[in-house]
């Protein structure tokens, strides 16, 4: 029977001599013990109002937009703000927090909001101020 050998060449140029991993076709300095890549991509992940589904009424808003300005810019800042505010609604207010001891525990953490809200607000404030600059 012939032995089988890694194969992979080492860096003088000549095929490794040691035997591959159990199952595999590679020694452990070679790539033996690597699993392989992983399954799915996790960098394409969708987030934001950007690829989630638009409301009919947020379609509507949105064939109003006229394109090439700063304007546009604007009514998205809008249109998430409006989102924001109607998803705020019927969020939860609090976290449930729990009391142990000398310390206490977050159990659920819920979306901060309003910090999302006054996100949107400055970034209005701020393209507002980059239009009525480009007005001068």
């Amino acid at each position: 029977m012939k032995p089988t050998y890694c194969g992979a060449k080492t860096r003088s140029g000549t095929p490794c001599r040691r035997h591959p991993i159990a199952g595999r076709k590679r020694c452990r300095l070679h790539g033996g013990t690597n699993p392989g890549p992983g399954y799915g991509n996790q960098n394409a992940k969708v987030h934001g109002i950007y690829c989630r589904n638009l409301s009919e009424a947020e379609k509507a808003d949105a064939a109003q937009v006229e394109i090439g300005n700063i304007d546009i810019l604007i009514r998205l800042a809008h249109l998430q703000l409006k989102h924001l505010l109607k998803v705020r609604q019927s969020a939860p207010e609090l976290d449930e927090v729990v009391t142990y001891g000398s310390g206490q525990r977050i159990v659920k953490r819920t979306v901060d909001y309003d910090a999302k809200i006054d996100r949107a607000m400055r970034l209005i404030a701020k393209l507002e101020k980059i239009r009525h600059q480009g007005n001068m």
